[in-house]
């Protein structure tokens, strides 16, 4: 499983849209949506975050699958 499809599958167990995980992230919602898609891997900052807010079931372990 890629990150971004962690990270979608996360959300949306955790009844969160787009714009409260970027709301929780500091990020905005169409970056969310980028790195749900595949499109942009997250910054360090954001991927940090990311593992702080999913309690670490996002982790940056998968990072390197989004390579």
């Amino acid at each position: 499983m890629s990150y971004g499809e962690a990270l979608k599958k996360w959300r949306e167990s955790s009844d969160m849209t787009q714009a409260e995980l970027a709301g929780a992230i500091d990020a905005h919602p169409q970056y969310v949506s980028d790195i749900e898609r595949g499109v942009r891997r997250p910054g360090m900052r954001v991927a940090l975050s990311i593992r702080r807010v999913t309690d670490g079931e996002v982790g940056l372990d998968l990072l390197d699958e989004a390579a």
